[in-house]
């Protein structure tokens, strides 16, 4: 249907010169479609994800033209944006609301979903989660018993529109430098879009996403550095009392989650999916796409990344790095907002490794990054 409504919305035809990311993505995806193919490691979901993909990339570039002719380059960027802040929006207020509600006393054992979409179905059935969507504000997985932040997963761990906790920091913590841009001048605005972020990332307690957060702290310094030292030491001051206030007075105990995860089976998936990716033993390897490798069976040792999907992968995150450095380069508030965005995407997005090729939501980044490096290129 998606791409019936391009064919006839758009009627001229898209040239994708200077998008060399995609391309490369294209060609990577394609190679794993025919590898899936000849291994029997699942095309059908190789090739769920390539048509899906182009199709929202395909998308996301004929409204940008189109608004641009319109009404210009900076107006169609924000177009393309705001329904990402809307859907962030969703997640972030409504976990923030239950989040309150479940403290007042309000049950969260209300729309019981565990059963309803596949998207709980995996974890209910192998580790007995149950999950509930009450009053539609946000999910609630209870049963884990897991508390990887006293006061903050008492009653469970609210995950927003999502079913883990890091996936829900994955797929809403880009957004915020992005707010953060459009809020420039609001120091109201500012404070409560910090906030709510912030009590967020308490709620899922997700070891990868401070991680991803502490990146991006350092890329920023990075930054400020090289338009103002004195900014820069200010931001790296800051951090530093900030610190010693948390040894000082906040009971160190409670960052015991964070080594507890070192050493638990989230862990072991990273480094498993990551060794997949820098491992190839075969020309084309297996679907990228199937996990079975992570099992210990048989066939799991007869599956590799390949070595035409190893090279193309490295092509891939080397032309989004240049992009990237681009970005850095510039002074503008809006490249750096989308360059603090895209590094936290890719350094969270180290946890499930070539998975992530699955995401529009990489298409959606890598879009962005492509039409800002060439914003003043042909194309």
């Amino acid at each position: 249907m998606t791409l019936i409504y391009i064919f006839f919305r758009f009627k001229k035809a898209t040239s994708f010169k200077g998008h060399r990311a995609f391309k490369i993505y294209f060609c990577l995806h394609a190679v794993c479609c025919v590898s899936a193919l000849a291994t029997n490691t699942g095309v059908s979901s190789a090739l769920v994800y390539l048509y899906s993909n182009v199709i929202f990339y395909l998308l996301l570039y004929n409204i940008y033209k189109y608004n641009r002719d319109l009404v210009g380059h900076e107006d169609s960027i924000r177009i393309i944006i705001k329904p990402y802040i809307a859907l962030t929006l969703i997640t972030l207020v409504g976990s923030v609301i239950m989040f309150v509600l479940l403290k007042a006393g309000v049950s969260p054992m209300v729309n019981d979903v565990s059963y309803k979409y596949d998207l709980f179905l995996d974890n209910a059935e192998k580790f007995q989660s149950t999950y509930f969507y009450p009053y539609y504000l946000s999910i609630v997985e209870i049963g884990s018993g897991d508390i990887r932040i006293p006061f903050f997963q008492d009653t469970g761990f609210i995950t927003g529109l999502y079913h883990e906790p890091h996936c829900m920091t994955f797929m809403t913590f880009p957004a915020l430098p992005l707010m953060l841009y459009y809020s420039y001048g609001n120091k109201k605005k500012i404070a409560v879009t910090i906030t709510l972020f912030v009590i967020l990332l308490c709620l899922a307690g997700s070891t990868t996403n401070i991680a991803a957060v502490l990146c991006c702290v350092y890329v920023y310094s990075l930054y400020s550095f090289k338009s103002s030292f004195i900014k820069s030491v200010f931001l790296w001051t800051f951090l530093l009392l900030i610190v010693v206030f948390i040894m000082s007075f906040v009971d160190l105990t409670v960052f015991d989650f964070i080594f507890n995860k070192l050493e638990s089976g989230s862990m072991t998936y990273s480094m498993s999916t990551i060794d997949f990716a820098i491992k190839p033993r075969t020309l084309f390897g297996t679907s990228f796409f199937n996990l079975g490798y992570l099992s210990s069976g048989i066939d799991a040792q007869k599956m590799d990344v390949g070595y035409i999907p190893f090279v193309l992968n490295i092509l891939f995150l080397a032309v989004c790095f240049i992009y990237m450095l681009k970005l850095f380069r510039t002074e503008s508030k809006f490249k750096l907002a989308l360059l603090i965005s895209s590094v936290y995407f890719f350094a969270h997005s180290a946890k499930v490794a070539m998975v992530a090729y699955s995401l529009t939501m990489l298409m959606f980044i890598v879009f962005l990054l492509t039409i800002e490096k060439g914003v003043n290129e042909k194309g």
